[in-house]
């Protein structure tokens, strides 16, 4: 009985045993995930950090780099692009190995560059030669003809420039040469350089073109002075002095002219007192002018030249007249032609009682002018003359006592004294 109740009870103890190793494996198991899990977790918390260090650095490169180098865009070479090149080049490389090993091309390319050598040999010696027997010059033509020679082109041009073309005249505005020089070079032998005559000649036959300032007075040109200031300064000065002259301008005008000495260009003193002294001798004309001015009429011309006074205005003489003389007589030999004074209208030209051929002149505003004794008239009523023209010729017609002219000068009909306008 206890056999068989031990019989039974064994296999139920091994099954508890199975269960219990089952379990001890699963909790194994179970373990070894947890470790490994474990691990993976670690691992991913590493990784974690570790990218999280990556990315960081890689901020902070692409920081920097944004901040010391722009990225720029790089266009790349497509791949069959490099291959086919590169085919390409093998292909020529391989030709050129070819054609240089063939014998032919090995014995033509050494013949070329023997040939070359001797060439490079002969133009060598042939130059040597010639440079010691012959000397480069440049022939020096003006209008096709030699003027010269010179051995350094540009070194001769500048001396033109500097001795030539330059001018210090204070002026000068500017130089040219008549005609530009032309250049030849070449090799001659025993030739003697004359850069000095070139540059002679060529000095000779330049222009300069001179700017002066012309001191004007009324349009015409009375002196010249250097520069502006000068002028300027002279044309205020008289303008200032003399700003009582009537129908006077005193300016001053560029002037340019290629004959300087001609002209002939003065200091600031010099031309000031060439100046006053114009002005001074248009002013005395101008009071000239306005001593012989009646009324607004100028009696520019004298009517009688050569002559001399033989009765004046206002004196009485019984032996010819009986009341005061009303004008001057003016002797000279009969025929002596007799002159306008001042422009005017003929009034009457015929005989006229004492006064013998008489001619009268209206000169407007109230003037007249009275010319008797004449022994012949030239003119007739109407005609206008002017001042100078010949009206008559002196005689002794009329209340005459000698061949004379009676010049009488009125204004509004009443004699005033010829000598106060002329013969004074």
């Amino acid at each position: 009985m206890k056999k068989n109740n031990d019989t039974k009870d064994s296999p139920k103890i091994n099954n508890n045993s199975k269960i219990t190793k089952e379990n001890n494996i699963n909790s194994d198991n179970n373990k070894k995930k947890r470790t490994t899990n474990n691990k993976k977790n670690n691992n991913n918390n590493k990784n974690i950090k570790t990218n999280k260090k990556v990315n960081n650095t890689k901020k902070k490169t692409k920081k920097t780099i944004k901040k010391e180098i722009p990225i720029e865009k790089v266009d790349l070479i497509p791949v069959d692009r490099i291959i086919r090149r590169r085919n390409v080049f093998i292909l020529i490389r391989n030709k050129v190995r070819k054609i240089t090993k063939n014998p032919t091309v090995k014995a033509i390319t050494k013949r070329i560059a023997s040939l070359v050598a001797i060439a490079v040999i002969s133009t060598t010696s042939i130059a040597l030669a010639v440079t010691t027997k012959y000397k480069p010059v440049y022939i020096v033509r003006e209008n096709d003809e030699i003027i010269g020679y010179v051995s350094n082109k540009d070194e001769f041009e500048n001396r033109i420039n500097n001795e030539v073309l330059r001018n210090d005249n204070i002026c000068a505005v500017s130089t040219t040469l008549n005609t530009e020089p032309t250049y030849e070079l070449k090799f001659l032998e025993d030739v003697n350089e004359n850069e000095d005559e070139i540059i002679s000649r060529l000095k000779s036959e330049a222009t300069t073109l001179y700017k002066v300032y012309a001191i004007v007075i009324n349009g015409e040109e009375k002196s010249y002075v250097k520069t502006w200031e000068e002028a300027e300064s002279i044309v205020n000065q008289m303008n200032s002095e003399f700003d009582s002259l009537e129908n006077v301008t005193v300016t001053a005008i560029d002037k340019y002219t290629e004959d300087i000495m001609s002209i002939g260009t003065v200091e600031l003193a010099d031309a000031t007192t060439s100046i006053d002294s114009e002005l001074r001798s248009i002013e005395a004309e101008q009071k000239r002018i306005a001593a012989a001015t009646v009324n607004g009429v100028y009696l520019s011309v004298k009517p009688v030249a050569n002559c001399h006074i033989t009765s004046r205005y206002g004196v009485y003489e019984s032996s010819v007249r009986n009341h005061a003389h009303g004008g001057l007589d003016l002797a000279a030999p009969t025929g002596t032609t007799i002159r306008a004074a001042a422009p005017g209208k003929i009034k009457l030209a015929e005989y006229y009682g004492g006064y013998g051929n008489l001619i009268i002149i209206d000169h407007g505003n109230g003037v007249e002018t009275y010319y008797g004794h004449c022994s012949k008239l030239y003119v007739s009523v109407g005609k206008w003359v002017e001042a100078g023209d010949s009206i008559a010729a002196v005689g002794s017609t009329g209340n005459s006592t000698g061949s004379h002219c009676h010049f009488e000068v009125r204004v509004n009909g009443s004699t005033v004294n010829p000598q106060k306008y002329m013969y004074n």
